[in-house]
């Protein structure tokens, strides 16, 4: 069934900027095709001359199938080698060791602060890049880092900053171009966003990512054309998950539901991630689905219980549902991730007022609640409340054999109440 989509309660999907090796370094200037004077800065950057003496083979030589293959590794060697499995904490110690060795280390540094934002010690990880910068004025590779943590820590002025500093250093202008367009829309300056994405398709239009975040930036003003971005993007990668995502997303918004629900299932296959699942779910509510959309926020929730607009989301139906008491709660836990999510407490507001006009009762009538419940109308809901399940407390602690017990209710819709109390 086509139909009107409500309007979108998310930002589209966003590929996620992390904290970057020297061999993520190489694999991102082979993926982007980078000017050769960014490519020769890669290739011929060395370690300072006290790592130079120990000689360590490259990251790529480590090969660690389990934790005694690091017994005989130098401490430089052990560092590496955690990081690349992930383990984060025997990582940082192995740093220290070294940095004890080597102080005066850049390359060990700049390791130092990547193990140290793995643990979310981001203050201690920018501590350490300005280290390896005070050390190697010329550092790129810090300041990249530096550059990533500033966004993750929402200090945009201060990443474009660094940024500047270096396309001055080094010109690795499409990773400089690249960082300004994520902060110039993590700033609402989607216009200044664009023309740096531009800027990259005018230098190559064959990545995915970049038609991606294109079709993201004007997703709110031109549904069509980023829908025309995604599909661009699809034809370079067809298992593009972020991509099949937002897709779904410019349909929704295009009223086009049937082949956004298409798009999300297909993401879903690649990638389970809770904002693909959000999105899935605010699909539902445009077609007034709301057990399908309670179903889609609750896994949305449950892969990320930090996910504040699945938390608002699902306060929203569970609103409209008039069951205040538990999209309260919603609303709650969205503002406690994020205490600054305008929608999140403009409806908290809202259920605030409706319940002093109601004499402030937080749930909602037990017989009104069932009648919400697809498959169950007021005649049904009578007969549940004389079985004995005469509260919310009560359905929330009845036994699904108990509740399919009663007349016409039966398995399946036993479950769908179960589900819409939970």
């Amino acid at each position: 069934m086509q139909g009107e989509g409500k309007e979108m309660r998310r930002q589209p999907a966003m590929e996620e900027i992390s904290i970057m090796t020297r061999k993520e370094m190489k694999r991102y200037c082979r993926r982007y095709k980078l000017s050769a004077k960014g490519k020769n800065w890669v290739l011929k950057e060395r370690l300072n001359k006290y790592v130079q003496t120990h000689n360590p083979p490259p990251v790529e030589e480590i090969v660690v199938k389990k934790p005694s293959a690091f017994d005989n590794l130098s401490p430089f060697d052990s560092a590496l080698a955690s990081y690349n499995t992930g383990n984060w904490d025997d990582s940082l110690e192995a740093y220290k060791e070294s940095i004890e060795t080597w102080p005066d280390s850049e390359e060990l540094w700049v390791g130092f602060g990547n193990a140290q934002f793995q643990l979310g010690n981001h203050e201690d990880s920018l501590v350490s890049y300005e280290k390896a910068i005070e050390l190697n004025e010329k550092s790129v590779l810090a300041r990249m880092n530096k550059v990533n943590l500033l966004i993750g820590m929402g200090r945009y002025e201060e990443a474009l900053a660094v940024c500047d500093e270096i396309e001055t250093l080094d010109g690795m202008d499409e990773w400089v171009w690249l960082r300004k367009a994520h902060i110039y829309l993590a700033l609402e300056k989607k216009m200044k966003a664009l023309g740096f994405v531009q800027r990259i398709l005018d230098w190559d239009d064959n990545l995915e990512e970049i038609w991606n975040l294109k079709g993201v930036l004007l997703m709110e003003a031109d549904s069509e054309s980023a829908l025309r971005c995604f599909n661009k993007a699809l034809e370079l990668r067809d298992d593009y998950a972020i991509g099949l995502c937002n897709k779904g997303c410019a349909l929704t918004r295009l009223g086009l539901m049937d082949d956004a629900k298409r798009c999300f299932d297909k993401a879903l296959l690649y990638e389970s991630r809770s904002e693909f699942w959000d999105c899935k779910g605010v699909l539902h509510m445009g077609l007034d689905e709301k057990l399908e959309a309670i179903s889609c926020f609750a896994k949305a929730i449950e892969i990320d219980p930090q996910n504040a607009e699945a938390w608002t989301n699902r306060g929203t139906v569970l609103k409209e549902m008039n069951n205040l008491g538990e999209a309260l709660a919603c609303f709650q836990n969205a503002l406690n991730i994020c205490p600054e999510f305008e929608e999140a407490k403009f409806s908290l507001e809202e259920v605030h007022r409706i319940l002093e006009e109601v004499g402030g009762e937080e749930e909602t009538p037990i017989e009104d609640f069932l009648v919400s419940v697809p498959g169950i109308g007021r005649k049904k809901a009578k007969m549940i409340i004389e079985s004995g399940f005469n509260s919310m407390d009560v359905l929330r602690k009845a036994s699904l054999s108990g509740l399919s017990s009663v007349k016409g209710v039966g398995e399946n819709l036993a479950h769908t109440i179960k589900e819409f109390v939970d």
